[in-house]
């Protein structure tokens, strides 16, 4: 693992240390689609008036009167100006959601045809996203990219955007036999997407990537399902990061806590508090449904789950800087430090932050107890600091 990430190469950045330090909040499981200036603000004030700690209000689709214009819908959104104004006075930095597809409605399909990937008749290549038919900008193309990147430079000068949460750049995204400026591949195109946009923003996060460690992004994992289970829900979310990470992407967020509710599926109380507690020791954490909207026991385990990745966080920050230095992940595997033992191979429902910390969270419905495996060595439990024999 490690010659293969040293081949492809270790981050050359670091994220800002607020990033790592303060929990990040989404409207997306909040409000869905369905998101306005109103509701933003509102979001905003709760979370502050019930003391979570936050350092980024995130709004996610749909602010945008048409997917691609990157222009704010001033129906729902009548003073971004002032909203952001507000947020920021709040302490909170603001970024906005992204996304590569240029819809067939929208005025930037009509007018930058030549920007975008073309099919085999040299048309604009048309495909389905989860929001309609769309092309995708030719980010092969210089043209293309200044155009893009000119837009979220405009939200920042004009509004005063921090940053961009990069979605879509999927391989399965893409137009079939897509033709580009660049004769690039549909697997070109994450790497490309992130190495475009993403990497030139310090308040990013993106989701795609295969040799895109090198530009020390902020990676989310895949949208998660509202449940339990190893399928896509909580107890995914401990393999996944550790799989994410020994890739050699150490800036690794778990998705948002709670899952996406897709599906029909809808997070409880029991899920909400279990997910925070799972992911509070990841090196970044992310929340969206608010935890007011279940009873003060939620608020209060959600505000000690934050308060203790803002324990951690020097540690963290620590770790995250020493990276690009010494190509050692953040979050690792049980086995990191003991290859060889076999029962450290075993199990992937616990992992280690840096080489001094086991973190086994409880992942299992109505569980109040886990069984813990400590490797080799001498460890203090955290909250009694009893001193326990590692290897067992």
């Amino acid at each position: 693992i490690d010659r293969i990430n040293r081949e492809i190469g270790w981050p050359r950045a670091v994220p800002p240390a607020d990033y790592f330090r303060l929990p990040i909040y989404t409207t997306w499981v909040e409000h869905k689609t369905g998101v306005s200036q109103e509701k933003v603000i509102d979001y905003a004030r709760a979370i502050h008036s019930n003391k979570l700690p936050c350092g980024v209000i995130e709004i996610d689709d749909k602010w945008e009167s048409r997917y691609g214009d990157m222009t704010f819908d001033a129906a729902k959104f009548p003073a971004p100006k002032a909203m952001v104004e507000e947020l920021h006075k709040l302490g909170y930095r603001v970024t906005l959601w992204v996304h590569p597809f240029v819809n067939a409605d929208s005025e930037s399909f009509a007018a930058g045809r030549e920007l975008l990937l073309k099919d085999l008749d040299g048309r604009p290549g048309l495909m389905k996203w989860w929001n309609g038919v769309a092309a995708v900008w030719d980010l092969s193309n210089p043209k293309a990219v200044a155009a893009f990147r000119g837009r979220l430079e405009r939200l920042q000068k004009d509004y005063g955007i921090d940053g961009f949460k990069f979605d879509g750049g999927d391989i399965n995204l893409l137009p079939q036999d897509l033709r580009s400026q660049g004769n690039i591949t549909a697997f070109d195109y994450p790497d490309l997407y992130n190495r475009e946009t993403a990497a030139h923003y310090p308040w990013e996060e993106t989701r795609v990537g295969v040799y895109s460690q090198p530009l020390g992004v902020v990676q989310r994992l895949q949208d998660k399902q509202s449940v339990w289970g190893l399928e896509n829900g909580l107890a995914a979310i401990v393999p996944e990061a550790i799989t994410v990470s020994m890739r050699g992407f150490f800036y690794v967020m778990p998705d948002m806590v709670g899952g996406n509710e897709y599906d029909n599926d809808k997070a409880t109380k029991e899920l909400i508090i279990r997910w925070a507690q799972a992911s509070a020791l990841m090196p970044l954490l992310q929340f969206s449904i608010g935890p007011w909207h279940f009873d003060e026991e939620t608020v209060r385990l959600a505000r000690e789950a934050s308060e203790l990745h803002l324990k951690f966080a020097p540690y963290i920050l620590a770790l995250a800087e020493a990276a690009p230095k010494t190509g050692q992940p953040i979050l690792r595997p049980l086995w990191y430090n003991e290859p060889l033992d076999r029962e450290a191979q075993a199990i992937t429902d616990e992992f280690m932050l840096g080489g001094d910390v086991v973190v086994a969270p409880v992942m299992m419905q109505k569980a109040v107890a886990r069984d813990v495996y400590l490797p080799a060595g001498r460890w203090v439990e955290y909250k009694t600091r009893k001193m326990l024999e590692g290897g067992r």
